[in-house]
């Protein structure tokens, strides 16, 4: 309707078929045919005007292939296409224009509305390469890492004690239990972060930890910065990591960042970030191990001792900042 009153062109892909699953062609209204066009009628108004070179109009065909030209019943009422006609292009139309590389001189000459949806999807096309990019960038640059420190001697190749070797459990078992048989020396450490694992408290021969422990074993060796240490936490929270646990500490840190004004607090980035990554695993209660557990289980209480240290922490941090208060009142 928009497009008949506009004296515009709705392009969509013909013929039209019904959303009912039949397959059958929908038949348009009489006043609305000669306004529903399909993108030949478009690459044919391009290449008929001069806006459009031979071979350029020759690929395009290729491209669209056998789609319908319009609804028009007689061939002798082509729609007239003049400079700065309004075309609604539906769909994904305005990407088969872009396949047959009609796209870019269609928007010169013509005014282009594209559907909501399609924008909707382009958008989350380009994120996921954007992501796709990132995560390809991070692999590259974790492979150079463990390679600089493979030649370096900072790591090392796990030795899996002679006549133990693995057998076939899928790739992710196959290195758990490597690294399971390469921890038998005193003072060996089991770093891995996996909520199941990391419910056993230990191995055989070595403590199991996770990326936390080993966050806070740097920052008590002054191996790392208060600020590194808080920034690496908030990344990990950021990451939606589930369950890293939180201190009195890194709350009133962060508080301390934040400044006030009449009285109320000026929340930070930081300060969000942190509640909402204590909302989502509250939120998530489906997903946190709450007993009753199964029989068996290698840790009866699950991960309860999250829930009851956040609250511990979060008491703790207001009640030093009431005595703050108190002293400088």
């Amino acid at each position: 309707a928009q497009a008949d009153s506009e004296r515009g062109f709705l392009v969509d892909h013909l013929p039209l078929i019904g959303k009912d699953l039949s397959g059958n062609e929908v038949i348009i209204p009489d006043p609305y045919q000669a306004r529903v066009i399909g993108c030949r009628a478009v690459v044919d108004s391009l290449k008929a005007r001069g806006w459009m070179g031979a071979e350029e109009y020759r690929r395009a065909q290729i491209a669209l292939g056998a789609e319908k030209y319009s609804a028009l019943v007689s061939p002798d009422m082509e729609p007239d296409l003049t400079q700065g006609a309004t075309l609604y292009l539906m769909g994904a139309t305005a990407g088969l224009l872009a396949d047959a590389g009609a796209l870019e001189s269609a928007c010169r000459y013509y005014r282009i509305h594209v559907d909501e949806w399609y924008i909707n999807e382009a958008r989350g096309a380009i994120d996921a390469m954007e992501r796709a990019t990132r995560l390809d960038q991070w692999i590259g640059r974790l492979l150079r890492r463990i390679s600089d420190g493979l030649e370096s001697g900072v790591y090392q190749c796990a030795q899996i004690p002679d006549g133990q070797s693995a057998t076939e459990r899928g790739q992710e078992m196959d290195i758990i239990y490597d690294l399971l048989l390469a921890a038998n020396q005193p003072g060996d450490v089991l770093w891995i972060d996996d909520r199941w694992l990391n419910s056993h408290l230990r191995s055989d021969a070595a403590p199991i930890i996770g990326i936390s422990e080993a966050l806070s074993t740097l920052r008590r060796r002054e191996l790392i910065s208060e600020q590194d240490y808080y920034d690496k936490l908030l990344k990990l929270r950021a990451g939606n990591i589930r369950y890293i646990p939180i201190s009195a500490e890194e709350i009133l840190y962060h508080l301390s960042q934040a400044s006030i004004a009449e009285g109320a607090l000026i929340s930070t980035p930081e300060l969000r970030a942190l509640k909402k990554y204590l909302a989502g695993c509250f939120l998530d209660s489906e997903a946190l191990q709450i007993p009753p557990l199964p029989a068996g289980a290698p840790n009866p209480v699950g991960e309860m001792e999250f829930v009851f240290n956040t609250k511990s922490a979060v008491e703790a941090a207001i009640a030093r900042v009431c005595m703050s208060i108190c002293r400088t009142s």
